[in-house]
């Protein structure tokens, strides 16, 4: 019989072995530095700015490349009208072929190389406007960088404080639990009132329910968190790795004590981002000034021509017919003036300055809101100093307190309704605490992102 149930305990502690294992195995721990190595190698924000990098790349060999003549073939096919005027010298003027209309089909067709020779420096801010365009993308890619640290901060202290609240509500369950059990002693001995017991298992309900709510704040954010890493694990068996603050006491106080101003964002991406995008809208500003100057271009092209003539006088001409088939070679300079719309093209120019002197407004606005954000950051983190040490206190004497009302109500010195209170107090100054102690941390590193940029 004895060796019967060893064999029993034997095979369930090997089964309960085996699923502890496999529910090991399905758990997926991440650190805030292995989230941040996943977000920026997968994010869709980053790698959109990388393809707009790309893409203004290509732009910049468009823009060396303008100087190169474009070759093309080319067909011409056409009707000429025209009086016989220009063989007047050659025919006497009472001739008939001076009194008539004549007519012919002609086609041309040939290959020509043409290049634009200048267009008063259109070239040159072509050029430099797409190396400022590079410029915003790169300096993008490193603002949406940035945006994704500091989502991946918001969302990894998140769970951080959903954690630590899911053990302030475990305590209070546990805790309540065990006042549960010696109240029910107490009102079996006649020490306590049926209300007094009512009460406690009305708070312990409570606690449960708050307890069951801590659990589901944990388990979204956890999906949050996934979610934006772009995983498919489940919430449930992702482990979260806490670590303390990176912020040694050397750093912590030289960012407390540092003496912030506007001139300390002239290197952040967003502030380069836009300012380069000013340079390339000033560019677009002469580049619309000189469409409505004249282009000067170089052309030079080889081909053949043939006419065909269309009236039985100039078939039966041998001048004319002498005239049928030609090789064509030229070589020149053409000049194109715009004359027609060019209220629609000045109207164009004033627009564009209009959205520089925007651009300058929004560079305003953006660094006004950027130095208000750091700004508000590092007064926060010099309060959450000073308010988590008041914290500490708090939390102490409550506990204290708390402690001091269990032994008072298991004595029947105090009621119910006195314990509660300072069991809440208890609960309210741990959550306060916690809250504290995380959010510092999360604006110690929300700084760190600002700090490596000089600031």
């Amino acid at each position: 019989m004895a060796k019967a149930n060893f064999k029993l305990i034997f095979f369930f502690l090997l089964f309960n072995g085996v699923e502890l294992l496999k529910a090991q195995e399905k758990q997926v721990l991440f650190s805030l530095d292995s989230c941040l190595t996943i977000a920026k190698s997968k994010n869709f924000l980053i790698r959109e700015a990388e393809i707009n990098i790309k893409l203004s790349e290509e732009k910049i060999k468009e823009a060396h490349k303008t100087w190169i003549p474009k070759i093309s073939g080319f067909y011409n096919g056409f009707y000429d009208i025209y009086r016989a005027n220009h063989i007047d010298e050659i025919i006497e003027d009472d001739h008939p072929h001076t009194k008539h209309l004549h007519y012919d089909l002609s086609n041309v067709a040939g290959i020509e190389a043409s290049a634009l020779l200048y267009n008063f420096n259109s070239r040159k801010y072509r050029k430099e406007k797409s190396l400022f365009e590079n410029l915003v993308a790169i300096n993008e890619k490193k603002d949406q960088e940035n945006k994704v640290i500091l989502r991946i901060y918001e969302l990894f202290f998140t769970i951080l404080i959903n954690q630590k609240l899911l053990n302030i509500s475990e305590n209070n369950v546990n805790n309540l639990s065990n006042l549960h059990k010696i109240s029910e002693k107490k009102f079996a001995i006649g020490v306590i009132t049926k209300f007094d017991l009512s009460q406690i298992e009305q708070e312990y309900n409570n606690s449960v329910y708050d307890h069951q709510e801590k659990e589901q704040q944990l388990t979204q954010s956890k999906f949050a968190l996934l979610n934006f890493l772009q995983l498919e694990h489940s919430p449930d068996n992702l482990v979260i790795q806490d670590f303390e603050s990176s912020q040694n006491e050397s750093t912590l106080s030289k960012l407390l004590l540092f003496k912030f101003n506007k001139e300390h964002l002239e290197n952040y991406p967003i502030l380069l981002a836009e300012k380069n995008r000013l340079k390339m809208m000033e560019k677009e500003v002469l580049l619309y000034k000189n469409n409505i100057k004249p282009k000067i271009n170089g052309f030079m092209s080889f081909g053949t021509s043939s006419q065909s003539f269309l009236n039985a006088e100039s078939q039966n001409n041998s001048l004319y017919s002498q005239w049928g088939n030609n090789i064509n070679n030229r070589i020149g300079v053409s000049i194109t003036v715009p004359i027609v719309n060019s209220y629609s093209d000045k109207s164009i120019i004033v627009q564009s300055r209009i959205l520089v002197e925007n651009q300058i407004n929004n560079i305003h606005k953006i660094e006004n809101e950027l130095y208000g954000q750091i700004y508000s950051e590092l007064l926060n983190l010099k309060n959450d100093q000073k308010l988590i040490s008041l914290a500490k206190v708090r939390e102490n004497v409550s506990k204290k307190v708390f402690e001091m009302s269990v032994s008072a109500f298991n004595s029947g010195t105090i009621n119910t309704y006195d314990l509660n209170k300072s069991r809440l107090d208890f609960i309210s100054n741990q959550v306060e605490r916690a809250r504290l102690e995380i959010t510092s941390r999360l604006r110690e590193k929300v700084i760190e992102v600002y700090y490596q940029f000089n600031i």
